[in-house]
């Protein structure tokens, strides 16, 4: 509908200043549009062309490498500073939630007890805390914590009754994790087995293009998380995996992978102790630790780890098996290189796997 407007102001006495004005003519055209009808019960969507919450959650998701899959019945909450993923668990009074810091986050025996605190529990030892049971997220040992006591959390009135079951874990130079469930014991109790499966789909963004460096089947140079290398050239590089900055295979079941975590990781001694473990072989002691080779690696003398036996891993086991590996302390975080596979083949690999190291430097 099209309406115009013609208006003529005449004889206008201005007696505020005591003038007469001269006389204008204005004209103006207006088109207005035909009004919406009225729909009952219309949605943000519906009004305005756009969902605010729905374009919230896009938003914050673009900005978190953390992808999950929303457990049933549980309520989604926006995020903040402190929680990149946050739920109602299934009733208003219980929540569940991720938060990341950076680094260590103050260390694994600190943050258990800073639980234990928030429920009136004594602190433990570090021996308590070291052998307290772990699963696995992002394909790494979390370790994990169950509590029953009355809660007290930030400014909040003590909550007697309450449960508290939460995984930590540092990992890929992206700092510390925390998944930690509170609430009443019963509803803890029943949501148990949405947050194990929540825990289970966690794991990070890596894109639907070629993984940093370049073409997944591309030998030789690459770069990724800040770090460059150079591949042997019989290596075949494989797609973005969890926890890895870059995987090669080197056929005949034998792969080789570099992998970043903040922190001390849990120190050299708890990490070869561990691949040897895997292979079924006794601990070593620190003298023996100290007395092992040392390959040069950005700048630092790192231990050089080779064994042989019968492998078990998460998801496979390979008898008569071979695992090479560094440890590589970095300050903030720790770089690993780790070759497995059948022993005759780790052995034949064996100086490609320590040039691959030596290759490593730093991305300018």
């Amino acid at each position: 509908m099209v309406r115009t407007l013609s208006l003529c102001l005449a004889s206008l006495l201005l007696t505020s200043c005591g003038e007469q004005s001269n006389e204008r003519t204005i004209s103006e055209t207006r088109v207005a549009s035909e009004p919406m009808p009225a729909v009952p019960n219309a949605t943000s969507e519906m009004r305005f062309g756009s969902n605010p919450v729905a374009d919230q959650h896009a938003h914050e998701e673009a900005r978190n490498p953390l992808r999950w899959t929303d457990p049933e019945g549980w309520t989604v909450l926006p995020s903040s500073p402190m929680r990149e993923v946050n739920f109602l668990a299934g009733d208003p009074r219980a929540e569940c939630y991720v938060t990341r810091l950076p680094g260590e986050a103050g260390g694994l025996v600190a943050n258990v007890n800073r639980w234990r605190k928030q429920m009136g529990l004594a602190p433990l030892d570090e021996a308590a805390v070291r052998a307290l049971d772990t699963r696995t997220i992002f394909g790494v040992p979390a370790t994990v914590v169950e509590l029953e006591g009355t809660f007290t959390g930030m400014g909040g009135e003590p909550q007697a009754g309450t449960k508290l079951i939460g995984a930590m874990l540092s990992f890929q130079g992206m700092g510390t994790l925390f998944v930690k469930m509170v609430g009443p014991i019963d509803v803890v109790d029943r949501e148990r087995a949405r947050y194990e499966a929540f825990c289970d789909s966690l794991h990070l963004d890596t894109g639907s293009g070629p993984a940093p460096g370049g073409d997944h089947s591309e030998p030789g140079h690459g770069h990724g998380g800040g770090f460059e290398w150079s591949a042997p050239t019989t290596w075949q590089r494989e797609g973005p995996r969890s926890m890895r900055l870059v995987s090669f295979t080197l056929g005949s079941g034998t792969e080789c992978y570099i992998s970043v975590l903040g922190g001390a990781a849990g120190g050299l001694e708890a990490n070869l102790n561990r691949w040897r473990q895997q292979l079924g072989l006794a601990e070593l002691g620190a003298a023996e630790i100290a007395a092992l080779p040392k390959i040069e690696v950005l700048g630092q003398d790192s231990v050089l780890f080779e064994g042989y036996g019968d492998f078990t891993g998460m998801n496979d086991s390979t008898e008569k098996a071979g695992m090479l590996g560094i440890v590589c302390d970095l300050g903030t975080e720790v770089l690993f290189v780790k070759m497995v596979g059948p022993e005759g083949a780790v052995r034949a690999g064996r100086e490609g796997f320590i040039a691959f190291c030596a290759s490593i430097r730093r991305s300018l």
